[in-house]
C-alpha cells in the first residue's frame, strides 16, 4: 500500500539460528561488514497505519503554509525510544520530539528554539535547510556529576537515564545540534539541554573511515552498545561518487564529556576518542545502494553469541548527497552478529512483496524462543517509525 508521510508500522523478525560462520575482515583499517541474503532471517509487516492524528495546517495569505502551533503530531519520524508508559518518537522536521502514552495520550517537549514563529520545517514552508534535522535518538545513563553540570538533579541515584537526540551533521552548524534530555516523572517538564557540537562534528567529517573520500556526514541511526558504555553512530551513505555507510563507537562517557562542553559553547572542542570503524556493503536497489536509516542494540541472547546483535533497517534512496530525499526501494531488515561479524539481511515483505517503507526507527516490543533444539527460532515483534517525506507537511508519520 502506498504511505504518506511518517507511519508506524508492526514488524515480525524471525531467525533462525543456525551454525556462525566467520567472515574476512582487513588486517589493517575499518572493517569490511558485507550483508548476505539469509535464508534464516525472514521480516514482515503486519500493520500500517498513522502514529498520531494529522497536524492542522492553515494557508496565509502570502502563500506559505504554516502549521498551527502547539498541537502534538508525528510528521518526520526518526528514531523510537521507549520510556515508562510512553513511546518517544524524535522527529527530523520539528523542533520537538513527540510522546505517546499507552493510554493514547500524545504529549511534546520542546527541543530547540522556533525559527522565525515555526516549529515544523518542510519545502513547502521555504525553512527546509534551517531545520535541526533531529535523525537519531539513543538511551543513556549519565553519571550524577554529569547530570548535576547539565542542571538536573538526580537525587541519590548513581546514574540516571539521559535521552540524546542528533542532528544529522548534512549540514555545518545548524544540523551540528544534540538534545540532550533528562527526563522527568512529568515528561514534559523533562530537562532539555542543547549542545552545538560542531567540533565533534567537524571530527567526523574529517574522518575518512566514517564519511569516505567525499566528507558528506548524515548521521541517521545511534545505538548503545557494550551495555551501554560506548554508543555507535552510523553514518547513512548514497550513492555520490565516494559515499559511504559507516560506524564509530565512542565511549558513552566521553561523549557525554563533548556534548556538555559543548552547551556553553559555539564550536565545543572535542576530545572523545573514536574507534572500532566499520564500513557496510548492504548491495544495492534501482542502482542506488543500500544504506543504514537505524540500528539498536538488542539485549543479550546465548542465540546470538551471547554477546548481543544490532537490529537495523536499510533502504535505497534516489539520491547522491547527504541532503536532498529521493524514491525509495529495496527495505531491508538486517541482523549484525558481531562476534561472528556476519551481517545477515532480509526483504521486509508487505502484503507479499517487497516494500520500499523508509523505516527509521525500530523498538523491539517482544523476543521469544520457539522451537526445539536444530529447529529453534528467534521471533521479535517490532514497532517501527516510517518517514515518507511526504510533500503535504500534515501528513501523519506511520507507524509498523
Amino acid at each position: 500500500m502506498p504511505c504518506t508521510g511518517s507511519l508506524a508500522i508492526a514488524l515480525v523478525v524471525v531467525v533462525l539460528i543456525a551454525n556462525s560462520v566467520t567472515a574476512d575482515t582487513p588486517a589493517t583499517g575499518p572493517a569490511i561488514v558485507r550483508a548476505e541474503a539469509s535464508p534464516s532471517l525472514s521480516a514482515r509487516v503486519l500493520s500500517v497505519g498513522p502514529f498520531v492524528h494529522k497536524v492542522r495546517v492553515r494557508q496565509a495569505k502570502d502563500g506559505v503554509a504554516t502549521a498551527s502551533p502547539g498541537e502534538p503530531a508525528v510528521t518526520g519520524g526518526s528514531g523510537i525510544v521507549r520510556y515508562g508508559g510512553w513511546t518517544i518518537v524524535a522527529q527530523d522536521d520539528s523542533s520537538d520530539f513527540a510522546a505517546i502514552a499507552d493510554d493514547g495520550r500524545v504529549a511534546r517537549l520542546r527541543l530547540f528554539d522556533p525559527v522565525d514563529g515555526r516549529d515544523r520545517f518542510h519545502p513547502s514552508f521555504g525553512n527546509k535547510n534551517r531545520k535541526p534535522d533531529i535523525e537519531a535518538i539513543v538511551r543513556v545513563r549519565a553519571s550524577a556529576n554529569l547530570v548535576r553540570r547539565l542542571g538536573g538533579n538526580p537525587g541519590h541515584a548513581r546514574t540516571s537515564p539521559v535521552f540524546l537526540l542528533f542532528g544529522s551533521g548534512s549540514i555545518r552548524g545548524v544540523r551540528d545540534r544534540v538534545a540532550i534530555v533528562v527526563p522527568s516523572k512529568t515528561l514534559t517538564t523533562s530537562l532539555v539541554r542543547v549542545a552545538t557540537a560542531t567540533g565533534l562534528y567537524d571530527r567526523l567529517r574529517a574522518t575518512p573511515q566514517v564519511t569516505g573520500a567525499n566528507g558528506q556526514l548524515n548521521l541517521e541511526a545511534a545505538a548503545a552498545i557494550d551495555g551501554g558504555r560506548a554508543v555507535r553512530l552510523y553514518n547513512r551513505g548514497n550513492s555520490g561518487a565516494g559515499s559511504i555507510t559507516a560506524s564509530v563507537d565512542i565511549p558513552t562517557r566521553e561523549l557525554l564529556d563533548d556534548l556538555s562542553s559543548a552547551i556553553d559553547a559555539s564550536n565545543g572542542e572535542s576530545a572523545a576518542k573514536f574507534g572500532n570503524f566499520k564500513v557496510y556493503d548492504i548491495g544495492s536497489s534501482g542502482g542506488f545502494a543500500i544504506s543504514i536509516g537505524e540500528a539498536i542494540a538488542l539485549p543479550k541472547n546465548a542465540a546470538f553469541g551471547g554477546s548481543g546483535a544490532i537490529l537495523i533497517a536499510g533502504i535505497a534512496e534516489a539520491a547522491t548527497n547527504a541532503v536532498d530525499d529521493g524514491a525509495t526501494s529495496g527495505t531491508v531488515i538486517g541482523l549484525h552478529l558481531e562476534r561472528d561479524r556476519r551481517l545477515l539481511i532480509t526483504p521486509v515483505m508487505q502484503d507479499g512483496k517487497p516494500s520500499s517503507l523508509k523505516i527509521e526507527g525500530l523498538a523491539v516490543q517482544s523476543i521469544r524462543s520457539v522451537g526445539g533444539r536444530g529447529s529453534r527460532r528467534i521471533v521479535m515483534r517490532v514497532l517501527g517509525v516510517v518517514d515518507a517525506d511526504h510533500p503535504d507537511p500534515s501528513e501523519p508519520s506511520q507507524r509498523v
